[in-house]
């Protein structure tokens, strides 16, 4: 069960946030409001609830300012597709609510745009202008508006069409909502006021990851792991990590009360005195054997600058004012102000260019060029080695080309990530929201590093390419290129300058020959003892299981980088900051050429003591990688056999035993023969290793890599290339397979919840104010497959601050199809409460098989209290069903159901209501006017839980438990029904069905409001890519409430389709 939707704009904004090299804040004020949008058809709509006032989206005041400055500075004019921004805008708007869909692309003249039930056509084949593209815009939010069901804030649409808008430009053009925007102002800032500790969310508490030196919570001994149950008043279980942050922060020299819990001890109320605090740009600062420092700079704040020198100077007299080296680690860092890149650039440069910004905007013509200046206090006799990867971003790009393209350092590790364009902000108030500031974070210039040279889609290429690799019997990660995840790789990215003449379909070919090769590379395994992966490999082994979790998928490189910054205060000295330690001894030079030469001997040094290790350890697993002699006149020819073959379906939550088998029945040998795979969209499949090393004419060479699939896995089938090398460049000849996996049968979670207010109220089942209750959660499995045993359940607080939750997660367990579990949450009512309703959520989670339920629940608060009367023995049913309700009031939702002549023993009368226990423990109201005062003793007849609330269901055609759809042509045709399976809630109706291929909308069917019958049946011919679509269905009784199912389908390519059809004519002609 998932919510899909309301995640569109944060995604992108969170992205564009990671990776930013921000030039300046620019106010943006127009000369005057946004003129009205007039259209045909177009007429007042009242907003719908939920804090929208008089807000009419089709006014787009915000795209109206967003549009003024694309047109005015963005970087490249040539880019603006105003047909292919409607049709985004209106996608994004579609991912963002539900019921709206969107058919046609920019070629198509028109657009038909549906909402709910009613639909219309959008005419663009006009819009040839950016400034068009608002009038079309307008009439759709016109008419998205009118036609809305329950979206609540029509804000969050417009953001939404607007990012849309602005991906077709490229990635890091992003519109920042007030909220994303104030948290990026505290990220540049460097400062805000505030405690001092890094808070994550762990198991639903609140707690403490790092407490920051000199700061408040440190004097006041707040310690990692300490759980902050309280914020002032406020419980914090399940409370939302950014609500959290925000109640801690505030204005300095303010006062905020915390509750620290520890384990075994009464919990601490501390109030402590915020002060201005400042964002570590350097949290780790050491200096090394041989008096070389090490710094590592984590982002480009105000203060980067100054924390730099700041650790320079200490380690500087650290080391007696002898400073062999520095150790510049910019791994992970994405980047921030332009300005402190030059900054920090200029500290070691007394010449030269550092950085050049070019830009074509139609009004901002920009060409600046940064150099550096000479000042007395400049490190220019510094050596310097810099240690960048595929995190490496950005500002951080500009500082490493900087110092490396003048000649002023070495760089080491592994390609940056490429991003070699520069933004503004343009910040400006929400129109509806004054106090409220938004920004435009708009790409206006491209940047060149010295000597001209465009990082863009590139990276920086580092002078020593540093791999790490493992070697394990179940998991090799040494020989296949690692993944990895930079520029080129994202939707829009911009053009590096040198390929814009070049054919689109020829530039990825353009950008791997213009890409430098590493001078020098190196290749080594990671020490066991520090690689994860190993030690949990390890664990499992000596507990005769395999449940490999996500620790096991970590490739080197991830390791490696986890590593580097698992713990801020913990400094781990691991192999790429020994190299650059090693180097800078042996080379304390302030020159990258004399660095290099250096490098040389320290590469070839390291390289053999590599191969030796890497010999030793396969040689224990059985692979003999001696390095036999070149040569003679015979050739290897290999007969490769794959298992599971191509046709074997696996289920999910198996161990697959992949096994590869290589035979040779040539007249000469393989060397260091090895192999892996690629496998488009499958992480789990792609760049598994196989290794087989010698293999000598008439033997056979087996290598299995054990391959866990995740027991919530999706049907689907994946096509899967094995490419072989060796030593000699004999290898064989790629090989293609398929892995087949289908899906085991899921759990579906029902639930009721229940207010016990016994031991800490009046007992009625209503909640008041001033309460203590526990809120009990029955959940039962009402799907035919098992849950996983660490299935639990959440509750938190939706707004209501009075109400404080004590208890709000609880682990059921494994449910079997069936079978029923309670968990039992506290909360307390506070007096001064003034809603009539405390909202909260429920979720049930499932993370094993990937599923869950969530619902909001609107608790009511009973102001008047039903008069209790003491009342014993038992009542009789005297209707054919009696309703038992959780609370004493005929509003309150029934729990379950009793027929007529069940006995109920009875303990008390509230009003019209009898509290009955109808199981052993558990109680529930009976109206009088359904049952009759009897003499007996204990209960009997028929009492049936009633469930609350229980997921729509849905079932498809073909069906993915029976294996993977796999098809020739383009499209592919999906049947299936949804229903709504009988609950206690009599209003429980399905609204609508909708399908995505990919992340495109494709199928959207609403149920109409006359409809009587719970089931909907739906049929549609989806379109398809090559390779794997994921299609997923998704069924909905309310905004909150809804079910998913996903298959993937896989269409062969005609390629695939012609090679497979002259396999058949071969093979009939054989038979023949």
């Amino acid at each position: 069960m998932i919510r899909p939707f309301r995640l569109f704009a944060t995604l992108a904004a969170s992205l564009a946030l990671a990776l930013g090299v921000t030039a300046r804040f620019v106010r943006a004020e127009p000369e005057a409001p946004p003129p009205a949008v007039a259209f045909k058809g177009a007429a007042p709509v009242p907003a719908r609830a939920g804090g929208n006032g008089d807000y009419q989206l089709e006014r787009l005041p915000i795209l109206s300012r967003v549009i003024l400055q694309v047109k005015d500075n963005y970087v490249d004019p040539g880019r603006v597709d105003p047909k292919g921004m409607v049709v985004a805008a209106l996608e994004a708007v579609e991912k963002t609510v539900a019921e709206v869909m969107v058919q046609g692309d920019e070629k198509s003249p028109k657009l038909t745009l549906t909402v709910g039930s009613a639909s219309r056509e959008l005419d663009i084949s006009g819009v040839k202008s950016i400034w068009e593209i608002r009038t079309v815009l307008g009439e759709a939010m016109g008419f998205i508006q009118q036609h809305l069901v329950a979206h609540k804030d029509l804000r969050e649409i417009e953001y939404a069409a607007v990012n849309g808008l602005l991906q077709t430009l490229d990635p890091h053009t992003v519109l920042f909502d007030p909220k994303s925007f104030k948290e990026m102002k505290l990220q540049t800032r460097g400062e805000f006021g505030g405690l001092g500790f890094v808070v994550a969310m762990r198991d639903s508490n609140l707690t403490v990851v790092r407490v920051l030196r000199n700061t408040p919570a440190q004097r006041a001994g707040v310690k990692p792991k300490d759980v902050i149950a309280r914020i002032e008043e406020q419980s914090t279980v399940n409370m939302d990590l950014q609500d959290a942050v925000d109640r801690l922060r505030g204005r300095p020299q303010s006062k905020v009360a915390i509750t620290l819990q520890r384990p075994n001890q009464e919990p601490r109320r501390l109030v402590l005195t915020r002060e201005v605090i400042s964002i570590e740009t350097v949290p780790q600062a050491q200096l090394l054997d041989g008096n070389v420092g090490y710094i590592k700079l984590t982002q480009f704040s105000t203060n980067s600058t100054r924390d730099l020198v700041q650790a320079l100077q200490q380690q500087r007299a650290q080391a007696g004012g002898k400073l062999q080296g520095l150790v510049l680690d910019l791994r992970g860092n994405p980047g921030g102000l332009l300005d402190q890149a030059i900054s920090v650039s200029d500290l070691f440069l007394s010449d030269g260019v550092i950085v050049k910004t070019v830009g074509e905007g139609d009004k901002q013509q920009i060409h600046e060029v940064k150099e550096a200046s000479a000042e007395p206090s400049d490190l220019t006799g510094l050596p310097i080695v810099v240690i960048v990867n595929n995190s490496t971003a950005s500002a951080s790009e500009i500082v490493a080309g900087a110092l490396k393209n003048n000649g002023r350092a070495l760089v080491i590790g592994r390609q940056s990530f490429g991003k070699g364009s520069v933004q503004v902000l343009y910040d400006f108030s929400d129109p509806s929201r004054p106090a409220d500031e938004a920004a435009l974070k708009l790409t206006i210039a491209q940047y060149l590093t010295p000597g001209d040279v465009s990082i863009q889609e590139v990276g920086i290429t580092p002078d020593v390419l540093l791999l790490p690799g493992r070697a394990l019997k179940e998991q090799v990660n040494y020989f296949a290129p690692p993944r990895s995840m930079g520029e080129a790789d994202l939707d829009r990215h911009l053009t590096n300058p040198a390929d814009r003449t070049v054919p689109e379909a020829a530039r990825a070919e353009a950008r791997k020959k213009r890409q430098d090769k590493p001078p020098l590379e190196l290749r080594y395994l990671l020490d066991e003892k520090e690689d994860l992966v190993a030690k949990q490999l390890k664990k499992d082994a000596a507990a005769e299981a395999s449940p490999h979790g996500d620790v096991t998928e970590l490739t080197p490189e991830q390791q490696e980088d986890e590593d580097a910054d698992a713990d801020p205060d913990r400094f781990v000295e691991d192999y790429q900051i020994r190299f650059a330690k090693d180097l800078l001894r042996r080379a304390p030079y302030p020159d990258r050429a004399r660095q290099l030469e250096a490098a040389k001997a320290l590469v070839s040094e390291r390289h053999q003591q590599e191969e030796a290790r890497l010999q030793k350890r396969l040689a224990e697993l059985g692979v003999d990688w001696a390095d036999g002699q070149a040569g003679g006149r015979g050739h290897p020819r290999a007969v490769v056999t794959v298992s599971p073959p191509p046709g074997k379906e696996l289920r999910a939550g198996e161990t697959m035993p992949w096994t590869v088998t290589v035979e040779n029945r040539g007249d000469a040998p393989f060397r260091r023969l090895r192999a892996w795979t690629t496998a488009e969209k499958n992480g789990l499949l792609d760049r598994r290793e196989f290794v087989f090393g010698a293999v000598r004419p008439g033997e056979k060479r087996t290598w299995t890599a054990p391959v866990k699939l995740p027991k919530g896995m999706d049907t689907r089938r994946d096509e899967v290339t094995l490419h072989f090398e060796d030593e000699g460049g004999k290898a064989p000849p790629d090989v293609t397979t398929a892995v087949a996996v289908t899906e085991v049968q899921k759990p579906v979670f029902a639930f009721s919840a229940q207010v016990d207010d016994a031991k800490g109220g009046n007992g009625d089942g209503l909640p008041q104010r001033g309460e203590t209750f526990n809120l009990r959660v029955d959940v039962r499995n009402a799907g035919p497959g098992v849950s996983g045993d660490k299935t639990y359940v959440l509750l938190k607080n939706l707004g209501d601050e009075k109400l404080f939750i004590k208890k709000g997660r609880e682990v059921i367990g494994a449910l079997r199809p069936g079978e029923v579990k309670t968990a039992t949450m506290e909360v307390e009512l506070r007096r001064g409460s003034k809603s009539d309703t405390s909202p909260v959520r429920v979720t049930i989670v499932d993370e094993k098989m990937d599923e869950y339920v969530s619902e909001k629940l609107d608790l009511p608060v009973a102001t008047d209290e039903p008069a209790r009367t003491a009342a014993h023995g038992a009542v009789r049913v005297e209707v054919a069903d009696a309703q038992l309700r959780t609370g004493a009031s005929a509003t309150a939702p029934v729990i379950a159901a009793a027929r007529k002549g069940a006995v109920l023993p009875v303990d008390a009368r509230f009003g019209e209501f009898y509290r009955v226990e109808w199981q052993k423990g558990r109680y529930a109201f009976a109206a009088e006017g359904e049952v009759k005062p009897v003499k007996a003793a204990g209960r009997s007849g028929t009492v049936a839980e009633v469930w609350q609330r229980e997921p729509p269901r849905i079932a498809l055609s073909p069906d993915p438990l029976k294996g993977a759809p796999v098809v020739d042509g383009t499209t592919f045709k999906l049947q299936g029904s949804a229903s709504v399976p009988p609950s206690a809630d009599p209003t429980a109706r399905l609204r609508d069905v909708f399908v995505f291929v990919n992340d495109q909308k494709v199928f959207f069917k609403v149920q109409p409001d006359a409809a009587t019958s719970s089931k909907m049946d739906f049929s549609a011919d989806l379109p398809l890519k090559p390779g794997n679509n994921v299609v997923t269905v998704f069924a909905r009784e309310d905004d909150e409430f809804q079910s998913r199912r996903s298959v993937v389908v896989f269409r062969r390519t005609p390629p695939e389709v012609a090679a497979e059809a002259g396999r058949g004519q071969a093979q009939r002609t054989n038979a023949q």
